[in-house]
């Protein structure tokens, strides 16, 4: 029983770190696809705009690994209690 649980975990943790990496890139390259006006704002520095980046990663990375082991425990457990029942 406790490997499946450490095994679940580090199939979530594989997931999720994905899924952020590909979140990081999907908002990179929207930062590099904008206008050069767009980075005339003070507001839009690149400082600013690499700072936002790594800090919207950190505040979304525990929400995306529990959400992501949630489901895949969900899903597994309607799974083995759908075989179960048929059984």
């Amino acid at each position: 029983m406790m490997v499946t649980y450490v095994s679940l975990s580090q199939f979530a943790r594989k997931t999720s770190e994905n899924l952020i990496r590909r979140l990081r890139i999907q908002c990179l390259r929207r930062l590099l696809n904008q206008d050069g006006e767009f980075y005339d704002d003070p507001e839009n520095t690149p400082a600013k705009m690499e700072k936002a980046l790594v800090t919207y990663v950190k505040d979304i990375k525990p929400m995306v690994d529990d959400n992501v082991y949630n489901a895949i425990s969900t899903v597994l457990n309607i799974m083995f209690n759908l075989g179960m029942a048929i059984s």
